[in-house]
């Protein structure tokens, strides 16, 4: 399935898979961006489901990018950066994406794109 990205959110999804890698950390690009991108729509609110601890993720990104972090849900490991014009929740995801999902509800919340995948086969993910 193509999923095309605008080069802005493209550059930011990159900066976000590049700083998760360095962590050792699995990312999925999740919700609603999955969703708007697909639909040709925009949108300014990104969600990132990590295999790690998604509050230290988000607290260390913040810091890297001169962001603003916000704690969401402590009890489900959820935060947020706050840049310019974009927000990121990042969410921590036990076991498999595919458990996480099907723990979702049957919506768009659902749907979820590797994030290094999308970055490295644009016009060939699934």
């Amino acid at each position: 399935m193509e999923y095309p990205v605008t080069p802005e959110v493209r550059a930011l999804l990159t900066r976000v898979s590049d700083f998760l890698t360095t962590l050792d950390v699995d990312a999925y690009l999740v919700g609603g961006l999955v969703r708007d991108t697909l639909l040709g729509q925009t949108t300014s609110d990104i969600d990132i489901a990590v295999s790690g601890d998604a509050l230290e993720s988000a607290s260390r990104f913040a810091t890297a990018t001169d962001g603003n972090y916000v704690l969401l849900d402590e009890d489900n490991r959820v935060g947020r950066v706050v840049l310019a014009q974009w927000q990121i929740d990042f969410a921590s995801f036990a076991g498999t994406i595919e458990e996480d999902l099907a723990r979702r509800d049957f919506t768009v919340n659902a749907m979820a794109v590797s994030l290094p995948d999308l970055l490295s086969n644009p016009g060939k993910v699934t």
